[in-house]
């Protein structure tokens, strides 16, 4: 089988598309080299084809790491998905049916390697995605560049993106958390100090109290929410599905997580809701991310100091959203690929591609719309979203 999985079978084309999801993959990932490495039967050994770096670096790392009795293991016919982790060396198995294909395989630095049971999921992922596209390779010797890529590798890019939007909002909501806990211990030390007082005292500290372990709560049940999505695990229908959605509140309280953050970074924050803004239907917690992640989008795109200005206001029969920042411009050339799930931009600190990529298919998933411009060193982004029927 793999005698058809050579080079000389793939056009420019091909491999050239191979090469940019790699990439994709050492950008999720966070690592310093990436490759995949196909396993020759005859003489028993894994042969490169396809790395981003020096091929000789990832060769001498498999030829001193990757002993005969690692690569049996490796061969050995398994369903499950696995991660061997050998020295500084991230591996993954790859099978097309019973069939051991060859690795996919990450060199990691210091830095990564500490981290490595973090990111097992956005290499598995990787991987997979890999795979999806080396069972087409075999399926046919010449096929075109959309036809590569099936649907379910847009869904585990999706799952991806989800799993790194969520570390970064474990770390906020983490964070939010901490407020209302002082407010909490501060109170409570205080009402085991004091010795007296009235019944209207106590009612107020104990309202304190009670409000800020209701923000707790919330807080971890969005987190979960959040956890659960990424490891795509059922949620709620209401947070998922068709029901009544309040733009305002939604862009009020993803602003509140960040502000903290804005404010570290000197960026001024501005939002601005229209009075009476019409509802939309959808769901609340899916839209919410959305809006984060263009916010992180644009923090990410400012490296001190700058201004992002958010607007809802009524378009006709939709509800318009502009995120307007003064960070990092977007090149013109790239303007039309934002959106793409495989978009690489060296050298831009804004996240695209991929991050954008989730934004644009939820939006889509509300039957709206998203746009990117650029109008002299702002740079927007107009989602559209249809307001409910019967809405005003």
């Amino acid at each position: 089988m793999n005698s058809l999985l050579q080079k000389k079978y793939l056009d420019k084309k091909e491999l050239d598309f191979l090469d940019s999801v790699l990439r994709f993959c050492q950008t999720s990932i966070r690592c310093v080299d990436c490759g995949i490495f196909v396993f020759d039967p005859e003489k028993e050994k894994l042969t490169p084809f396809s790395v981003l770096k020096d091929v000789s670096v990832l060769k001498d790392k498999i030829e001193e790491n990757v002993d005969q009795k690692i690569l049996k293991r490796l061969s050995r016919t398994n369903s499950e998905k696995r991660l061997e982790i050998v020295k500084d060396l991230g591996v993954v198995p790859l099978f097309i049916k019973d069939d051991f294909l060859g690795i996919f395989i990450c060199l990691l630095g210091e830095s990564e390697k500490k981290s490595i049971k973090d990111r097992a999921d956005s290499i598995l992922i990787s991987a997979d995605i890999l795979l999806s596209l080396f069972e087409k390779f075999y399926q046919s010797e010449s096929l075109k560049m959309l036809e590569l890529f099936s649907r379910n590798s847009l869904n585990q890019i999706n799952k991806l993106n989800r799993s790194e939007t969520v570390l970064e909002l474990a770390d906020i909501i983490a964070h939010d958390i901490n407020n209302p806990l002082q407010i909490i211990l501060g109170k409570a030390q205080v009402l085991l100090l004091k010795k007296e007082f009235d019944k209207n005292y106590l009612e107020r500290e104990l309202k304190t109290i009670e409000e800020s372990a209701d923000r707790i709560s919330s807080l971890a049940k969005e987190l979960s929410f959040y956890v659960k999505q990424a490891r795509g695990q059922a949620v709620p229908v209401g947070d998922l599905g068709d029901v009544d959605v309040d733009i305002g509140k939604i862009l009020e309280h993803a602003c509140s997580l960040l502000k903290d953050r804005f404010k570290s970074k000197g960026v001024d924050l501005e939002l601005k809701v229209e009075k009476d803004l019409p509802k939309v239907r959808g769901g609340p917690h899916r839209l919410e991310c959305v809006f984060l992640n263009l916010l992180l989008n644009a923090k990410d795109s400012m490296i001190q100091k700058g201004r992002l200005k958010v607007r809802a206001k009524k378009h006709r029969r939709c509800v318009q959203l502009d995120f307007s920042d003064t960070g990092e411009r977007i090149p013109l050339d790239v303007l039309p690929k934002v959106f793409d799930p495989f978009l690489v931009a060296p050298g831009l600190n804004r996240k695209l591609g991929s991050d954008l990529f989730f934004a644009s298919q939820v939006v889509e998933e509300h039957r709206g719309t998203i746009q990117a411009k650029v109008n002299q060193d702002v740079n927007t982004f107009t989602i559209r979203l249809p307001i409910k029927e019967g809405g005003a």
